[in-house]
């Protein structure tokens, strides 16, 4: 995982198809005949802030429903999804056959639905609150912006969450009085498949999953993603000659069983099209994904909340685990880090909590030492988003150079006042975020002094700073 490629994106221009004449393709063109079924691939995203650390929802069924009132169901077993980490980066869910026609509603039936919110006590220890409900409204509507017309051979749906609107709670730390209420609100739109990159084309975040097939001759694998359930059916993942393997020789060398991440692009039947495939730790038990929350100076061990897991053992709120022979690695496909006007390194020495992780480890042992519960192989830096106000602006060689300011409740300086930290930062609720001819600058609004933004990229601790690689500039959300 220590090299990197150039970024590859998911979607073109959200064109979010009309009913209106040309079928929402401009010009006077005839409206398409409705008359076949076209192959749609549902992919989710989410628009967050930084105050919830997870929001897990079982989807039970997606519905839509046409013009004249008929209803097609789109997804027919329970999905087990998760909508943070797809703040700012689309992972795909499905991909199913739908009649041909002009949509003007949609729906989604909700099972049992949970979020979790990590803060500080009064004694700086750390709160680790998960609000759950079995109660939801079974079917929530969601909105769409305008009506869509599937239509062709292959279309792309994206449902995407707004966090920050599905839910209240009177306290981060929950305990004893602490209300909440939970009001999924999803957002649906189209795009085409498969078209070029644009600067408006949200990104296809590195997919962790576990392999479930290898194809030698055709050069593909099928991987169960995380954090689906691994009754969901597998992710086709397709390679070409320009494909990077890492930590393996070739497809043919994988096994059934084995942990890898994907960077790619979206195909017109569904399938990723590998830029990057990384295998970590050829032996891994367990894989786990997500922030970092505390680094104690005392012994070489980690806290960190585990977002994303594969793998045979039982996960818990918080893992500990010992750092002490694991090897470092910087992931994602990023081809700029040479370039910075920093050193943009991640080691053992360098991270601080807040850090998004990919972490590989053989069987647990809950029975070790009271300091952790596990042993960590491979630690490996991730993209994260970040949203935040632009305070000031600058430059850096061919960089634009943004200081942005976070949340009081964002990780970074929330689970910095904790005692006796390994690492300190000297400004952990700023962020300097570099940004340079291949970010993807997808807001409207100007990264400009005010702007409330999110920014998605590898964060890394430069002598007590906190400095961004960014990938792509979103709109943000009201901390």
């Amino acid at each position: 995982m220590l090299s990197n490629r150039s970024r590859t994106t998911l979607l073109a221009t959200a064109l979010l198809l009309s009913a209106c004449g040309s079928g929402g393709n401009g010009g006077s063109a005839a409206a398409p005949a409705l008359t076949g079924t076209t192959v749609v691939t549902l992919v989710l995203g989410g628009t967050a802030n930084d105050r919830l650390a997870e929001y897990d929802v079982s989807i039970q069924g997606i519905t839509l429903t046409s013009q004249a009132g008929k209803t097609v169901s789109v997804l027919g077993t329970t999905q087990q999804t998760e909508f943070v980490h797809v703040n700012g980066a689309v992972q795909p869910l499905l991909t199913a056959t739908v009649p041909q026609d002009v949509y003007v509603a949609a729906a989604v039936s909700i099972g049992a639905t949970s979020l979790t919110c990590l803060s500080l006590n009064s004694l700086g220890g750390l709160d680790v609150s998960e609000f759950a409900d079995n109660g939801t409204p079974p079917v929530t509507t969601v909105r769409l912006p305008k009506t869509i017309t599937i239509t062709g051979t292959s279309l792309g749906l994206e449902l995407e969450m707004q966090v920050s609107q599905s839910a209240t709670f009177s306290s981060c730390a929950g305990g004893s009085g602490a209300t909440f209420e939970f009001m999924p609100t999803f957002v649906l739109s189209a795009f085409e498949l498969p078209t070029a990159a644009t600067s408006a084309s949200p990104v296809l975040g590195t997919l962790d999953g576990q392999v479930t097939a290898v194809d030698g001759a055709g050069a593909s694998l099928q991987l169960t993603l995380a954090p689906q359930s691994p009754a969901a059916a597998p992710l086709t993942i397709a390679t070409s000659a320009g494909t990077e393997n890492q930590g393996f020789a070739g497809i043919g060398a994988l096994t059934v069983g084995q942990f890898v991440q994907v960077d790619g692009s979206l195909q017109a039947d569904g399938s990723v099209l590998a830029s990057r495939i990384a295998l970590a730790d050829p032996v891994a038990v367990d894989v786990q994904e997500g922030p970092i929350l505390s680094i104690p100076s005392s012994v070489p061990y980690l806290t960190m909340f585990p977002l994303m897991e594969q793998g045979q053992d039982q996960r818990i709120d918080v893992e500990s685990l010992d750092f002490a022979n694991a090897s470092f690695h910087i992931g994602g496909a990023f081809s700029n880090l040479a370039s910075l006007p920093f050193a943009a390194t991640f080691t053992a020495a360098t991270m601080v909590a807040g850090q998004n992780v990919y972490i590989t480890t053989p069987v647990f042992n809950y029975e070790a030492p009271p300091d952790y519960n596990g042993v960590a192989t491979t630690i490996t830096l991730e993209p994260q988003t970040l949203n935040g106000t632009v305070v000031a602006t600058g430059t850096s060689g061919s960089f634009a150079v943004y200081t942005v300011q976070l949340a009081a409740y964002d990780l970074f300086p929330a689970m910095a006042e904790q005692p006796g930290q390994m690492t300190l930062l000297a400004n952990p609720g700023f962020v300097q975020v570099y940004v340079d001819a291949t970010t993807q600058e997808a807001s409207a609004t100007p990264t400009a002094i005010g702007a409330v933004l999110r920014f998605y990229g590898l964060v890394f601790n430069d002598g007590g700073t906190l400095r961004m690689d960014c990938a792509r500039i979103d709109a943000g959300v009201a901390p």
